[in-house]
């Protein structure tokens, strides 16, 4: 299979369980809006932030560090290796996960007054503590899927994590109220848990003992720690910009906010899923020298179907967000036509950046990361104060494209400057247009916008018949649908 059909096939089986997850996340975004408001939805996010924040502590990076040593096991053949990582990590997320939630239970008074200015969150925080100790089980079992490449049962994992959600949230949210907040985000934690260790036990048997164990805390940790670093800022910058917006502004307008950022993601992480899932196994498997072929094979990938969704999502976000919330939530839309925007280039970095922990440079790594956060908590901050919530969304838009723009930098000094130029300016039609497709929504909000955004995504896919004959090509009923299309 070629890499550009490697590519395809698992960004279409990445997309397609986001796709479904998506639908199915739109009931549960739902209930939340009519049953607990705008209020509580911040409420949600703010309780969300704080976990992922001690998340990103007692993680310790390990999943993609795992996924990368596991990838690079199976190739060479070595389940033994495979069992000792993934029992090391078991240990390693269960021992910090300990010390994390008891912390969380002595400091939950303090996390409260300084995130609220007052106790109301001390009972949720303490209730949600043991939240902590799932990654044990969780993270090793998605890192072997991962590593693994069976892009099957990653995709039946994001699709059944998604139904049961659903499931419960259906019956929580109507009886419970306010009161759900709490078991429907554990049952968002356990499922996936639960799901994973099921698809484990059905494509892998261990059958070394723990005394034949080779215990690879070292091996995990050197890579792990700068992925920790990058998500403790990540997950700091959060808390801090919702903090921040949540006593200059109000819980509902972090409720406004954090409803049009999440609705973004819902449509870009149909193609932020691909990176992960199937790119960068495959990254850390290949070669150093043919590193920069398929980096830039899925940037070209990415940017092709990327653009469509993003021209559609612009299109018909006026229309979108009462669906998916409700009316309330109107006020946000010129706040999810920006995290679109922002969205877009998010992604170009997501590939770029995949590169540097395949290549085991853990200093660059914690540099870059170091860097992308504190430009876009100086940014969003600086755009709230000047110019309330639409200026968050803003000075998001601003940071993402900086990072995208110092991310072509730093990958023209580690491989062939004209190489990356190249990557750059071979792109520039899929930048005027998105441009084009988010003035016209923006000062368009209405069926006018709508029917623009569809039009021009219509003409782009016209303009990328060479990226998409090269990806179908020798599938014989995807290529027959395709020349029918007109799109090759």
């Amino acid at each position: 299979m070629s890499s550009h059909k490697r590519a395809l096939s698992g960004m279409l089986y990445a997309s397609g369980s986001r796709v479904v997850g998506l639908l199915v996340g739109v009931g549960r975004v739902k209930l939340q809006a009519i049953f607990i408001g705008a209020s509580g939805v911040g409420m949600v996010n703010l309780l969300k932030s704080i976990i992922d924040f001690i998340l990103s502590i007692s993680g310790l990076g390990i999943l993609p560090s795992l996924t990368r040593e596991i990838s690079q096991a199976v190739e060479r053949g070595d389940l033994a290796l495979v069992t000792s990582l993934i029992r090391t990590a078991r240990l390693m997320l269960f021992g910090v996960g300990c010390v994390c939630a008891v912390g969380v239970i002595i400091s939950a008074p303090a996390i409260s007054g300084f995130m609220v200015g007052d106790g109301a969150l001390v009972l949720y925080l303490r209730w949600l503590s043991p939240m902590l100790l799932l990654p044990a089980w969780e993270v090793p079992n998605r890192a072997f899927l991962l590593g693994l490449g069976v892009l099957k049962s990653i995709a039946f994992l994001n699709v059944g994590s998604a139904l049961l959600a659903l499931l419960f949230g259906a019956g929580l949210y109507p009886v419970l109220g306010y009161g759900a907040i709490v078991p429907m985000m554990y049952v968002l934690a356990l499922a996936p848990a639960i799901v994973s260790w099921q698809l484990l036990k059905k494509v892998y048997r261990c059958n070394i003992s723990f005394q034949q164990t080779e215990w690879k805390w070292r091996v995990l940790l050197r890579l792990g720690l700068a992925f920790m670093w990058g998500n403790f800022l990540f997950a700091l910058t959060i808390l801090f910009i919702r903090s921040s917006i949540s006593s200059w502004l109000s819980l509902e307008a972090l409720g406004l906010y954090t409803a049009a950022y999440n609705l973004s993601l819902m449509f870009i992480n149909v193609v932020r899923g691909a990176i992960f899932n199937d790119f960068y196994p495959r990254l850390s498997k290949a070669a150093s020298d043919s590193r920069c072929r398929l980096v830039g094979e899925q940037l070209d990938l990415v940017i092709c179907f990327l653009v469509p969704i993003s021209l559609i999502t612009l299109g018909v976000g006026w229309l979108i967000m009462p669906i998916f919330y409700t009316i309330e939530f109107v006020p946000a839309v010129p706040l999810l036509l920006w995290f679109v925007l922002a969205g877009f280039f998010e992604m170009c970095v997501g590939v770029l950046m995949s590169v540097w922990p395949a290549e085991s440079m853990v200093k660059r790594v914690t540099v870059v990361e170091t860097i992308n956060n504190v430009l876009k908590a100086v940014f969003v901050l600086s755009g709230a104060y000047l110019y309330d919530l639409e200026g968050a969304a803003m000075g998001y838009v601003c940071a993402t494209l900086f990072c995208f723009l110092l991310q072509l930098v730093l990958y023209s000094r580690f491989y062939n400057g004209a190489v990356v130029c190249d990557l750059f300016t071979r792109h520039w039609l899929s930048y005027c247009v998105l441009l084009f497709g988010f003035v016209a929504a923006y000062w368009a909000s209405d069926l006018i916008g709508t029917v623009f955004c569809f039009l021009i995504s219509g003409v782009y896919l016209f303009t990328q018949k060479e990226v998409i004959g090269r990806c179908v090509e020798g599938n014989s009923k995807v290529e027959g649908l395709f020349k029918r299309l007109k799109l090759i």
